[in-house]
Protein backbone atom coordinates (compact mmCIF):
# COMPACT_ATOMS: atom_id res chain seq x y z
CA UNK A 1 0.00 0.00 0.00
CA UNK A 2 2.81 2.41 0.87
CA UNK A 3 4.55 1.84 -2.44
CA UNK A 4 1.34 2.50 -4.35
CA UNK A 5 0.64 5.71 -2.49
CA UNK A 6 4.15 7.04 -2.97
CA UNK A 7 4.10 6.20 -6.65
CA UNK A 8 0.87 8.06 -7.27
CA UNK A 9 1.47 11.09 -5.11
CA UNK A 10 5.09 12.12 -5.30
CA UNK A 11 5.48 13.32 -8.85
CA UNK A 12 5.91 16.99 -9.50
CA UNK A 13 7.19 20.07 -11.25
CA UNK A 14 10.58 21.72 -11.04
CA UNK A 15 11.91 25.20 -11.72
CA UNK A 16 12.64 26.11 -15.34
CA UNK A 17 16.00 24.99 -16.71
CA UNK A 18 18.09 26.39 -19.49
CA UNK A 19 19.77 23.98 -21.91
CA UNK A 20 20.93 21.55 -19.18
CA UNK A 21 19.71 18.00 -19.61
CA UNK A 22 20.12 14.82 -17.54
CA UNK A 23 23.38 12.92 -18.00
CA UNK A 24 23.05 9.26 -18.99
CA UNK A 25 25.86 6.71 -19.39
CA UNK A 26 27.74 6.48 -22.66
CA UNK A 27 25.58 3.54 -23.79
CA UNK A 28 22.42 5.70 -23.71
CA UNK A 29 19.76 4.87 -26.28
CA UNK A 30 16.60 6.58 -27.47
CA UNK A 31 13.50 5.85 -29.48
CA UNK A 32 11.14 8.25 -31.27
CA UNK A 33 7.40 7.72 -31.08
CA UNK A 34 5.76 6.84 -34.42
CA UNK A 35 4.24 10.34 -34.67
CA UNK A 36 7.54 12.01 -33.86
CA UNK A 37 6.18 13.87 -30.83
CA UNK A 38 8.11 12.05 -28.06
CA UNK A 39 11.67 10.83 -27.73
CA UNK A 40 12.41 8.47 -24.84
CA UNK A 41 15.97 8.14 -23.52
CA UNK A 42 17.39 5.32 -21.38
CA UNK A 43 20.45 3.22 -20.68
CA UNK A 44 20.72 -0.54 -20.35
CA UNK A 45 23.15 -0.19 -17.48
CA UNK A 46 21.78 -1.69 -14.26
CA UNK A 47 21.32 1.62 -12.44
CA UNK A 48 19.45 3.32 -15.31
CA UNK A 49 17.59 0.52 -17.09
CA UNK A 50 13.77 0.74 -17.35
CA UNK A 51 11.85 -2.21 -15.90
CA UNK A 52 10.57 -5.19 -17.85
CA UNK A 53 11.83 -7.52 -20.54
CA UNK A 54 13.56 -6.20 -23.65
CA UNK A 55 11.96 -6.85 -27.03
CA UNK A 56 13.60 -5.73 -30.28
CA UNK A 57 16.05 -3.73 -28.19
CA UNK A 58 13.36 -1.72 -26.37
CA UNK A 59 12.61 -2.33 -22.66
CA UNK A 60 8.96 -2.95 -21.85
CA UNK A 61 8.90 0.12 -19.58
CA UNK A 62 9.68 2.30 -22.59
CA UNK A 63 6.82 0.73 -24.55
CA UNK A 64 4.46 1.33 -21.61
CA UNK A 65 5.35 5.02 -21.44
CA UNK A 66 5.06 5.55 -25.19
CA UNK A 67 1.49 4.20 -25.11
CA UNK A 68 0.63 6.16 -21.96
CA UNK A 69 1.80 9.44 -23.50
CA UNK A 70 -0.18 8.89 -26.70
CA UNK A 71 -3.34 7.98 -24.74
CA UNK A 72 -2.98 11.04 -22.50
CA UNK A 73 -2.28 13.38 -25.40
CA UNK A 74 -5.54 12.34 -27.06
CA UNK A 75 -7.51 12.65 -23.81
CA UNK A 76 -6.14 16.11 -23.03
CA UNK A 77 -6.95 17.30 -26.54
CA UNK A 78 -10.52 16.04 -26.18
CA UNK A 79 -10.79 17.97 -22.91
CA UNK A 80 -9.86 21.14 -24.80
CA UNK A 81 -6.26 21.68 -23.67
CA UNK A 82 -3.51 23.06 -25.84
CA UNK A 83 -1.15 20.40 -27.20
CA UNK A 84 2.31 19.95 -25.76
CA UNK A 85 5.18 21.35 -27.73
CA UNK A 86 8.72 20.27 -28.54
CA UNK A 87 11.90 22.13 -27.75
CA UNK A 88 14.68 23.69 -29.86
CA UNK A 89 16.29 20.35 -30.60
CA UNK A 90 18.47 20.16 -27.50
CA UNK A 91 17.43 16.57 -26.85
CA UNK A 92 18.32 15.48 -30.38
CA UNK A 93 15.30 16.86 -32.21
CA UNK A 94 12.19 18.93 -31.54
CA UNK A 95 10.30 16.09 -29.83
CA UNK A 96 9.31 16.23 -26.15
CA UNK A 97 12.06 14.32 -24.30
CA UNK A 98 11.47 11.74 -21.57
CA UNK A 99 14.41 10.39 -19.55
CA UNK A 100 14.51 7.20 -17.45
CA UNK A 101 16.71 7.91 -14.44
CA UNK A 102 17.36 6.84 -10.85
CA UNK A 103 15.82 9.91 -9.18
CA UNK A 104 14.53 10.81 -5.70
CA UNK A 105 10.88 10.86 -6.76
CA UNK A 106 8.65 9.09 -9.24
CA UNK A 107 8.77 11.81 -11.84
CA UNK A 108 9.43 15.46 -12.61
CA UNK A 109 8.47 17.80 -15.40
CA UNK A 110 10.86 20.67 -16.11
CA UNK A 111 9.67 23.74 -18.02
CA UNK A 112 12.37 25.13 -20.27
CA UNK A 113 13.49 28.71 -19.81
CA UNK A 114 12.99 29.57 -23.47
CA UNK A 115 9.49 29.80 -24.89
CA UNK A 116 8.43 27.15 -27.34
CA UNK A 117 8.15 28.08 -31.04
CA UNK A 118 4.33 28.18 -30.91
CA UNK A 119 3.76 29.85 -27.55
CA UNK A 120 4.01 28.86 -23.91
CA UNK A 121 6.96 26.85 -22.62
CA UNK A 122 8.40 23.57 -23.79
CA UNK A 123 9.41 20.96 -21.23
CA UNK A 124 11.01 17.60 -20.67
CA UNK A 125 10.16 14.77 -18.28
CA UNK A 126 12.20 12.60 -15.93
CA UNK A 127 10.76 9.24 -14.78
CA UNK A 128 12.10 6.94 -12.09
CA UNK A 129 13.42 3.91 -13.95
CA UNK A 130 12.34 1.56 -11.12
CA UNK A 131 8.62 2.14 -11.79
CA UNK A 132 6.64 -0.42 -13.73
CA UNK A 133 3.21 -1.24 -15.16
CA UNK A 134 0.17 0.82 -14.29
CA UNK A 135 2.06 3.01 -11.84
CA UNK A 136 4.66 3.93 -14.46
CA UNK A 137 1.93 4.68 -17.00
CA UNK A 138 -0.02 6.88 -14.59
CA UNK A 139 3.01 8.86 -13.41
CA UNK A 140 3.99 9.52 -17.05
CA UNK A 141 0.49 10.86 -17.76
CA UNK A 142 0.62 13.06 -14.65
CA UNK A 143 3.93 14.53 -15.78
CA UNK A 144 2.68 15.03 -19.33
CA UNK A 145 -0.14 17.18 -17.98
CA UNK A 146 2.47 19.40 -16.34
CA UNK A 147 3.90 19.89 -19.83
CA UNK A 148 0.40 20.85 -21.01
CA UNK A 149 0.13 23.32 -18.10
CA UNK A 150 3.43 24.95 -19.13
CA UNK A 151 1.77 25.93 -22.41
CA UNK A 152 -0.29 28.33 -20.27
CA UNK A 153 1.92 29.33 -17.33
CA UNK A 154 5.22 28.45 -15.67
CA UNK A 155 4.78 31.00 -12.85
CA UNK A 156 1.74 29.76 -10.95
CA UNK A 157 1.66 28.24 -7.46
CA UNK A 158 2.98 24.68 -7.28
CA UNK A 159 -0.13 23.34 -5.52
CA UNK A 160 -2.40 24.14 -8.45
CA UNK A 161 -0.10 22.34 -10.88
CA UNK A 162 -0.27 19.20 -8.74
CA UNK A 163 -4.01 19.41 -8.04
CA UNK A 164 -4.81 19.79 -11.73
CA UNK A 165 -2.40 17.11 -12.98
CA UNK A 166 -3.70 14.62 -10.39
CA UNK A 167 -7.30 15.20 -11.51
CA UNK A 168 -6.40 14.59 -15.15
CA UNK A 169 -4.27 11.60 -14.15
CA UNK A 170 -7.15 9.91 -12.36
CA UNK A 171 -9.57 10.58 -15.18
CA UNK A 172 -7.32 8.19 -17.13
CA UNK A 173 -6.44 5.77 -14.34
CA UNK A 174 -7.85 2.26 -14.12
CA UNK A 175 -9.34 0.49 -11.12
CA UNK A 176 -5.94 -0.96 -10.18
CA UNK A 177 -4.96 2.50 -8.93
CA UNK A 178 -8.13 3.06 -6.90
CA UNK A 179 -6.39 2.64 -3.55
CA UNK A 180 -4.18 5.65 -4.18
CA UNK A 181 -7.23 7.69 -5.21
CA UNK A 182 -9.07 6.82 -2.00
CA UNK A 183 -6.09 7.78 0.12
CA UNK A 184 -6.05 11.17 -1.59
CA UNK A 185 -9.77 11.65 -0.91
CA UNK A 186 -9.07 10.90 2.75
CA UNK A 187 -6.15 13.35 2.87
CA UNK A 188 -8.28 16.26 1.66
CA UNK A 189 -11.55 15.52 3.46
CA UNK A 190 -10.00 14.81 6.84
CA UNK A 191 -8.69 18.36 7.16
CA UNK A 192 -11.12 20.92 5.72
CA UNK A 193 -9.63 23.40 8.21
CA UNK A 194 -6.55 23.62 5.97
CA UNK A 195 -6.70 26.22 3.16
CA UNK A 196 -7.24 24.89 -0.34
CA UNK A 197 -3.74 26.04 -1.37
CA UNK A 198 -1.95 24.30 1.51
CA UNK A 199 0.88 21.86 0.81
CA UNK A 200 2.46 18.86 2.46
CA UNK A 201 1.33 15.35 3.39
CA UNK A 202 -0.02 14.90 -0.15
CA UNK A 203 -2.58 17.66 0.45
CA UNK A 204 -1.75 19.48 -2.79
CA UNK A 205 -2.27 16.29 -4.83
CA UNK A 206 -5.56 15.68 -3.02
CA UNK A 207 -6.56 19.12 -4.30
CA UNK A 208 -7.77 17.25 -7.41
CA UNK A 209 -11.12 17.42 -5.61
CA UNK A 210 -11.25 21.15 -6.33
CA UNK A 211 -11.03 20.48 -10.07
CA UNK A 212 -13.54 17.64 -9.83
CA UNK A 213 -15.98 20.06 -8.23
CA UNK A 214 -15.40 22.67 -10.93
CA UNK A 215 -16.10 20.09 -13.62
CA UNK A 216 -19.23 18.66 -11.96
CA UNK A 217 -20.97 21.52 -10.13
CA UNK A 218 -24.38 22.39 -11.59
CA UNK A 219 -24.00 21.47 -15.29
CA UNK A 220 -21.02 19.13 -15.87
CA UNK A 221 -18.39 20.64 -18.21
CA UNK A 222 -14.56 20.57 -18.54
CA UNK A 223 -13.98 23.82 -16.65
CA UNK A 224 -10.48 22.78 -15.56
CA UNK A 225 -9.32 24.04 -18.94
CA UNK A 226 -10.82 27.44 -18.14
CA UNK A 227 -8.61 27.66 -15.04
CA UNK A 228 -5.48 27.33 -17.16
CA UNK A 229 -6.74 29.82 -19.70
CA UNK A 230 -7.24 32.26 -16.82
CA UNK A 231 -3.77 31.47 -15.44
CA UNK A 232 -2.32 32.29 -18.85
CA UNK A 233 -3.66 35.84 -18.37
CA UNK A 234 -2.64 36.10 -14.71
CA UNK A 235 -0.58 33.36 -12.99
CA UNK A 236 -2.07 34.18 -9.57
CA UNK A 237 -4.51 31.39 -8.70
CA UNK A 238 -7.03 33.55 -6.80
CA UNK A 239 -7.91 35.87 -9.72
CA UNK A 240 -7.98 32.80 -11.99
CA UNK A 241 -10.48 30.92 -9.84
CA UNK A 242 -12.46 34.13 -9.32
CA UNK A 243 -12.80 34.50 -13.09
CA UNK A 244 -13.86 30.88 -13.61
CA UNK A 245 -16.38 30.97 -10.74
CA UNK A 246 -17.92 34.13 -12.16
CA UNK A 247 -17.97 32.97 -15.79
CA UNK A 248 -19.22 29.45 -15.06
CA UNK A 249 -21.57 29.95 -12.11
CA UNK A 250 -22.10 33.68 -11.60
CA UNK A 251 -20.50 33.34 -8.15
CA UNK A 252 -17.69 35.10 -6.39
CA UNK A 253 -14.68 33.00 -5.40
CA UNK A 254 -15.89 33.11 -1.79
CA UNK A 255 -19.37 31.86 -2.76
CA UNK A 256 -17.95 29.14 -5.01
CA UNK A 257 -15.62 27.99 -2.22
CA UNK A 258 -18.64 27.70 0.08
CA UNK A 259 -20.36 25.52 -2.53
CA UNK A 260 -17.22 23.37 -2.85
CA UNK A 261 -16.99 23.00 0.93
CA UNK A 262 -20.67 22.02 1.06
CA UNK A 263 -20.18 19.32 -1.56
CA UNK A 264 -17.29 17.98 0.51
CA UNK A 265 -19.73 17.66 3.41
CA UNK A 266 -21.59 15.11 1.23
CA UNK A 267 -18.57 13.14 0.02
CA UNK A 268 -17.22 9.64 0.63
CA UNK A 269 -18.51 8.29 3.96
CA UNK A 270 -21.39 10.80 3.85
CA UNK A 271 -22.09 10.47 0.12
CA UNK A 272 -25.72 10.96 -0.87
CA UNK A 273 -25.02 10.24 -4.58
CA UNK A 274 -26.44 13.67 -5.39
CA UNK A 275 -23.27 15.75 -5.37
CA UNK A 276 -19.97 14.34 -6.70
CA UNK A 277 -20.25 11.95 -9.65
CA UNK A 278 -19.27 8.59 -8.19
CA UNK A 279 -18.80 7.07 -11.65
CA UNK A 280 -15.87 9.39 -12.47
CA UNK A 281 -12.83 9.00 -10.19
CA UNK A 282 -15.38 8.23 -7.48
CA UNK A 283 -14.95 7.74 -3.76
CA UNK A 284 -15.32 4.39 -2.03
CA UNK A 285 -13.41 5.49 1.08
CA UNK A 286 -15.26 5.63 4.42
CA UNK A 287 -13.54 8.94 5.10
CA UNK A 288 -15.89 11.87 5.73
CA UNK A 289 -15.39 15.48 6.70
CA UNK A 290 -15.32 15.98 10.47
CA UNK A 291 -18.73 17.11 11.71
CA UNK A 292 -19.34 18.86 15.03
CA UNK A 293 -22.74 18.34 16.63
CA UNK A 294 -24.43 21.41 18.06
CA UNK A 295 -27.12 21.79 20.73
CA UNK A 296 -30.22 23.88 20.10
CA UNK A 297 -29.59 27.50 21.00
CA UNK A 298 -26.18 26.85 22.52
CA UNK A 299 -23.44 29.21 21.22
CA UNK A 300 -20.76 27.37 19.24
CA UNK A 301 -17.33 28.96 18.77
CA UNK A 302 -15.78 28.42 15.35
CA UNK A 303 -12.09 29.18 14.95
CA UNK A 304 -10.30 28.64 11.64
CA UNK A 305 -6.78 30.03 12.13
CA UNK A 306 -5.54 29.40 8.58
CA UNK A 307 -7.00 31.85 6.08
CA UNK A 308 -8.49 32.09 3.65
CA UNK A 309 -10.51 29.20 2.16
CA UNK A 310 -10.89 26.74 5.00
CA UNK A 311 -14.16 25.36 6.41
CA UNK A 312 -15.91 23.65 9.29
CA UNK A 313 -19.15 21.62 9.23
CA UNK A 314 -21.75 21.53 12.00
CA UNK A 315 -24.82 19.31 12.35
CA UNK A 316 -28.07 20.03 14.21
CA UNK A 317 -30.90 17.55 14.85
CA UNK A 318 -34.29 19.11 15.70
CA UNK A 319 -36.22 18.03 18.77
CA UNK A 320 -39.54 18.12 16.91
CA UNK A 321 -40.65 17.32 13.38
CA UNK A 322 -41.19 19.82 10.58
CA UNK A 323 -38.80 22.54 11.76
CA UNK A 324 -36.98 24.86 9.44
CA UNK A 325 -33.49 25.85 10.57
CA UNK A 326 -32.30 29.24 11.71
CA UNK A 327 -28.58 29.89 12.10
CA UNK A 328 -27.40 33.08 13.76
CA UNK A 329 -23.76 34.11 13.78
CA UNK A 330 -22.33 37.12 15.58
CA UNK A 331 -20.16 39.56 13.70
CA UNK A 332 -16.79 37.76 13.38
CA UNK A 333 -14.09 38.87 15.75
CA UNK A 334 -11.80 38.55 12.73
CA UNK A 335 -12.07 37.27 9.18
CA UNK A 336 -15.08 36.82 6.89
CA UNK A 337 -17.35 33.90 6.13
CA UNK A 338 -20.01 32.43 3.89
CA UNK A 339 -22.65 30.38 5.70
CA UNK A 340 -24.56 27.48 4.13
CA UNK A 341 -27.49 25.52 5.61
CA UNK A 342 -28.61 22.21 4.08
CA UNK A 343 -31.52 20.15 5.47
CA UNK A 344 -30.73 16.43 5.20
CA UNK A 345 -33.31 13.65 5.19
CA UNK A 346 -33.14 10.37 7.08
CA UNK A 347 -31.29 8.74 4.15
CA UNK A 348 -28.62 11.46 4.15
CA UNK A 349 -29.93 13.17 1.01
CA UNK A 350 -29.25 16.91 0.97
CA UNK A 351 -32.12 19.27 0.20
CA UNK A 352 -31.99 22.79 -1.31
CA UNK A 353 -29.19 24.78 0.39
CA UNK A 354 -29.55 28.32 1.70
CA UNK A 355 -26.35 30.31 1.37
CA UNK A 356 -25.20 33.81 2.24
CA UNK A 357 -22.75 36.00 0.39
CA UNK A 358 -19.42 36.79 2.01
CA UNK A 359 -19.96 38.63 5.29
CA UNK A 360 -17.89 40.35 7.93
CA UNK A 361 -21.02 41.26 9.89
CA UNK A 362 -23.69 39.39 11.87
CA UNK A 363 -25.62 36.74 9.91
CA UNK A 364 -29.10 35.26 10.28
CA UNK A 365 -29.76 32.50 7.75
CA UNK A 366 -32.86 30.33 7.48
CA UNK A 367 -33.10 27.09 5.53
CA UNK A 368 -35.28 27.01 2.42
CA UNK A 369 -36.70 23.59 3.31
CA UNK A 370 -37.87 22.18 6.62
CA UNK A 371 -35.76 19.38 8.05
CA UNK A 372 -37.38 16.14 6.84
CA UNK A 373 -38.70 13.71 9.45
CA UNK A 374 -35.80 11.82 10.99
CA UNK A 375 -33.31 14.15 9.34
CA UNK A 376 -30.92 16.87 10.43
CA UNK A 377 -29.32 20.05 9.14
CA UNK A 378 -25.72 20.41 8.00
CA UNK A 379 -24.26 23.87 8.46
CA UNK A 380 -21.04 24.70 6.57
CA UNK A 381 -19.01 27.68 7.74
CA UNK A 382 -16.52 28.72 5.04
CA UNK A 383 -13.69 31.06 6.01
CA UNK A 384 -13.17 33.41 3.07
CA UNK A 385 -11.42 36.47 4.48
CA UNK A 386 -7.72 37.24 4.53
CA UNK A 387 -7.68 37.12 8.34
CA UNK A 388 -8.23 34.01 10.50
CA UNK A 389 -11.90 33.39 11.20
CA UNK A 390 -13.22 33.61 14.75
CA UNK A 391 -17.01 33.62 15.11
CA UNK A 392 -19.75 32.34 17.40
CA UNK A 393 -22.93 30.83 15.95
CA UNK A 394 -26.10 29.25 17.34
CA UNK A 395 -28.62 26.96 15.65
CA UNK A 396 -32.28 26.26 16.35
CA UNK A 397 -35.78 25.94 14.86
CA UNK A 398 -37.25 28.89 12.97
CA UNK A 399 -40.81 30.11 12.72
CA UNK A 400 -42.55 30.23 9.37
CA UNK A 401 -43.63 33.59 7.97
CA UNK A 402 -46.90 33.29 6.07
CA UNK A 403 -48.23 36.33 4.22
CA UNK A 404 -52.00 36.98 4.47
CA UNK A 405 -53.56 37.60 1.07
CA UNK A 406 -55.88 40.42 2.23
CA UNK A 407 -53.20 42.60 3.79
CA UNK A 408 -49.59 43.66 3.35
CA UNK A 409 -48.68 42.38 6.81
CA UNK A 410 -47.12 39.05 7.68
CA UNK A 411 -48.21 36.72 10.47
CA UNK A 412 -45.62 34.60 12.28
CA UNK A 413 -46.90 31.13 13.17
CA UNK A 414 -45.11 28.00 14.32
CA UNK A 415 -44.40 25.58 11.48
CA UNK A 416 -46.94 22.84 12.12
CA UNK A 417 -48.61 20.15 10.05
CA UNK A 418 -50.34 22.62 7.70
CA UNK A 419 -47.05 24.24 6.80
CA UNK A 420 -45.38 20.87 6.40
CA UNK A 421 -48.18 19.82 4.03
CA UNK A 422 -47.76 23.01 1.98
CA UNK A 423 -44.00 22.46 1.92
CA UNK A 424 -44.53 18.90 0.69
CA UNK A 425 -46.82 20.04 -2.13
CA UNK A 426 -44.32 22.70 -3.16
CA UNK A 427 -41.52 20.15 -3.18
CA UNK A 428 -43.20 17.40 -5.22
CA UNK A 429 -41.48 18.51 -8.39
CA UNK A 430 -38.05 18.28 -6.83
CA UNK A 431 -38.24 15.40 -4.37
CA UNK A 432 -38.83 12.79 -7.06
CA UNK A 433 -35.14 12.62 -7.88
CA UNK A 434 -31.84 13.42 -6.28
CA UNK A 435 -30.71 16.83 -7.34
CA UNK A 436 -27.14 17.81 -8.05
CA UNK A 437 -25.90 20.97 -6.33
Amino acid sequence: MTALLVALALAGVREPRGSDRPTLPDDAQSVLSPDGRYRLHWSDSREFAPQGPVEDGIPFGVTVVLQALQDAELAYAQRGYRPTTGDDGTGGDAALDVYFLPINANGYAYPLADASPDGGAACYIELDNSLRGGILSSVAQHELHHCVQFRYSTRSASWIYEASATWEQYLLAGESLDLGLQLLYAARLAEPNRPINDRGDRYEYAGFLLFKHLDEFRRPAPRSVDVWQALARDPDWEPALERVADDAFGLSLAEWFAAYSTWNAFACGLSDEAHYDETVAGCTSPQAVPIQGVITGEPTAIVLPDAPYASQTLEWTPDTEGDTVLVQCDAPESGALVLTVVPVDADGIGQVPARTAERMSAITLRSLDAVPDGGSARIVVASTGDEPLSVTCSVGPAESIVAEGSTCSATRIPLGWSAVWLSTIAGLGRRGRRRRR
